[in-house]
């Protein structure tokens, strides 16, 4: 009766290593040698995706049996808006189908709301331009008299505050000359180019007058040599200036008679 118990737990013993090493032997199969068995033939070259738009990349990545995922958005200033910069894993590179291709969309150029340059001086509003990658040309500086703003502040710009605008846009601004005044001081243009003397009428308020021509040869041409009212006069604006300037004078030219009497 005791032997035969002692058999009964023998086989049971045996009955249950054979139910470990069966466990074992599942587990083995389902960790081991079903992924070798499944991954077998499906492993291939991820697809070149950068420069894609969004549409297309996530067609070619399922197409080529891959999922397609979006990283993150970021601005760029050379792709348009919903262009493939850049892709994890690389394009080339040896892995199974299915896998994530995670991607970095560009969001296209960086815009921005223009901001507000009038009540700062000029320097200021070049500074908060260049800061921004906004260009403000020192040709696109202009002053003008205002009754508003004192005298060196940006009193209008170009583009109007919060316009949304692109780095690079170029801007004018006009700067305050303070009020203007009722009464101006001729300036003294004896001596100047024409050129320059019509510029510095214009910036003291007066306006140009007649310009007669005179011939000599003790100034160069187009140089101012008589003006009708005598510099630091007090005038009213627009008053009108006439001016003399200087012509080549043409050399003598000998008469016959002159000719034939040096025979």
């Amino acid at each position: 009766m005791k032997s035969w118990f002692q058999r009964l737990i023998i086989l049971a013993k045996i009955a249950l290593v054979f139910i470990l090493l069966g466990f074992i032997i599942l587990f083995l199969m389902d960790k081991l040698v079903m992924p070798l068995y499944t991954r077998h033939g499906q492993e291939r070259l991820v697809p070149d995706l950068e420069g894609l738009s969004v549409a297309r990349a996530e067609v070619q990545a399922k197409k080529q049996g891959y999922r397609f995922q979006t990283d993150k958005i970021v601005y760029d200033d050379h792709l348009p808006a919903e262009t493939i910069i850049e892709q994890i894993p690389p394009a080339g590179t040896v892995t199974k189908s299915g896998r994530i291709i995670k991607v970095v969309v560009s969001a296209g150029e960086k815009r921005m709301p223009m901001p507000r340059l009038i009540g700062v001086s000029p320097q200021g509003a070049l500074n908060t331009a260049a800061s921004l990658g906004l260009i403000i040309p020192q040709d696109s500086i202009s002053y003008q008299y205002s009754d508003r703003y004192p005298r060196g502040v940006v009193f209008q710009q170009s583009i109007p505050q919060d316009s949304v605008v692109r780095k690079g846009t170029v801007i004018s601004i006009a700067v305050s000359l303070g009020q203007e005044p009722l009464e101006f001081i001729v300036p003294k243009l004896l001596g100047l180019p024409l050129s320059k003397a019509k510029q510095l009428l214009i910036d003291a308020g007066l306006s140009l007058g007649t310009i007669t021509y005179r011939a000599t040869t003790q100034y160069p041409k187009n140089t101012v040599v008589g003006q009708s009212i005598k510099s630091e006069t007090t005038v009213i604006k627009g008053t009108p200036l006439d001016l003399l300037v200087a012509q080549e004078s043409k050399p003598d030219t000998p008469s016959p008679a002159d000719s034939s009497s040096g025979n």
